[in-house]
C-alpha cells in the first residue's frame, strides 16, 4: 500500500492483503504477542477471499515507520463479525488510530452481530464503540504434569487417538468457512497435536462425529497453545472427563516435544470463566498468567444485546460446543 501522511500529520487509513502479513506480523511481535506469521497469513486470506466484501483489513501507514497500526474485521457466517489485531505501535498511541480503524470496521458490518476479546487497556475503546462484556476469559499456563492426571485420564468406554483429517471434517459439518479453514490448516500443520475422543461402542465411527477434539500448535518460542477444544454434547453427563481425556493427550504429547535450548515446555490454553472447567485446569496445573481479558459483544443495529453466558461462548453463528476458546485473535 502506498506510504501516505494524511493532512496533520496522522498516518492514512489503507485496506492490507496476503501481501501485508509480514507487516502485520512486525506489528504482533512489537506488540509482545507469541503468533506466527501463518496464523495473520491465514485471517488476511480468508478477508480477501470474503465474497460479501463485509471484512476487511485495515492500517495506518506512514512514510518512515511502514505499517504504524492494523486491525481486521472477518465475518463468521452470514451474520456475525470478528474483530482483532487491533495494534498501534507505542509510538503512535494516544492520536486516536485506533477507533478510527475500529470505527470503521463497526459501520461495515452495523448489521452483525460484532465479538472481539478486549485485553484491559483497550476495553475502554470497545465500550466506547458499543461493546460489552460478554465472558471474562484468562489465559493459562502449564508446564508439567500432575502425577494424579495419569490416573483413569480417559472414561469408560471410550478411546483417544489422533485427529485424523477424515474425523475433523466430522466435527466441522457445523462450522463457518473461516473457523473450518483455520482448524484444518492448524490439524495440517501440527497433526501431532490433534486428538480426539471416540465412543468405543459407536457404529459406524468412521461416519460418527468423535465425542470432541483438541488442536494444538507451536508458538515461536516453543510454547504449545490448545484451543479449540470442542465438545459434540457439552451438556453430557461426563463432558467434564472428555474435556480432561482431551486436556491430558495433548499435555503428554506437548510436554514431550522438544524446544529451544534452554526453554521448559510449556501448555497454554485461554479458558472463559466457568468454576467447572477452571477448577479441571487448576487440577492439570494450569496457573493464570494473563487476566481481566474479556469476550466483548455489540448486537447489530437495533437489536438488543445477548445475555451472558457463564458456560459456553455462543454469540451469533460461534460454535456451541467450543469449552476453549481457539486463541486470542482468531476466536
Amino acid at each position: 500500500p502506498p506510504m501516505l501522511m494524511a493532512a496533520g500529520g496522522d498516518p492514512e487509513v489503507t485496506e492490507l492483503g496476503p501481501q501485508d502479513a509480514p507487516a502485520v506480523a512486525s506489528l504482533v511481535a512489537a506488540q509482545g504477542w507469541d503468533q506466527p506469521v501463518e496464523d495473520v497469513l491465514t485471517v488476511l486470506n480468508l478477508v480477501h477471499a470474503d465474497e460479501t466484501r463485509v471484512s476487511a483489513a485495515l492500517g495506518h501507514h506512514t512514510a518512515t515507520h511502514g505499517l504504524v497500526g492494523c486491525a481486521i474485521l472477518l465475518t463468521i457466517g452470514q451474520s456475525t463479525g470478528w474483530i482483532s489485531y487491533v495494534i498501534t505501535l507505542e509510538a503512535f498511541r494516544g492520536r486516536g488510530l485506533a477507533r478510527r480503524l475500529c470505527s470503521q470496521l463497526v459501520q461495515r458490518a452495523d448489521a452483525h452481530m460484532l465479538g472481539l476479546f478486549g485485553a484491559v487497556p483497550g476495553q475502554p475503546l470497545y465500550t466506547s464503540l458499543g461493546f460489552v462484556p460478554h465472558l471474562p476469559v484468562t489465559l493459562r499456563c502449564a508446564s508439567v504434569i500432575p502425577i494424579s492426571a495419569n490416573v483413569h485420564s480417559t472414561p469408560a468406554a471410550t478411546r483417544v487417538e489422533r485427529l485424523s483429517p477424515a474425523i475433523l471434517e466430522l466435527g466441522l459439518t457445523t462450522e463457518s468457512r473461516p473457523r473450518a479453514v483455520a482448524a484444518r490448516k492448524w490439524q495440517a500443520t501440527h497433526p501431532e497435536l490433534a486428538f480426539a475422543l471416540f465412543d468405543i461402542a459407536a457404529e459406524k465411527r468412521d461416519r460418527t462425529p468423535p465425542l470432541g477434539y483438541i488442536l494444538g500448535r507451536r508458538w515461536r518460542d516453543g510454547a504449545i497453545f490448545f484451543g479449540p477444544l470442542w465438545l459434540r454434547d457439552p451438556h453430557h453427563a461426563r463432558a467434564v472427563d472428555h474435556v480432561r481425556a482431551l486436556l491430558i493427550a495433548g499435555m503428554h504429547a506437548a510436554l514431550s516435544c522438544p524446544t529451544p535450548s534452554g526453554v521448559e515446555p510449556r501448555v497454554l490454553v485461554l479458558s472463559g470463566q466457568n468454576d467447572i472447567v477452571d477448577a479441571l485446569l487448576s487440577a492439570l496445573g494450569f496457573q493464570p498468567v494473563v487476566e481481566g481479558g474479556q469476550f466483548m459483544t455489540r448486537a447489530p443495529r437495533g437489536e438488543a444485546q445477548v445475555p451472558h453466558t457463564q458456560t459456553i461462548i455462543s454469540i451469533g453463528e460461534l460454535p456451541r460446543g467450543e469449552v476453549l476458546a481457539a486463541g486470542y485473535d482468531f476466536g
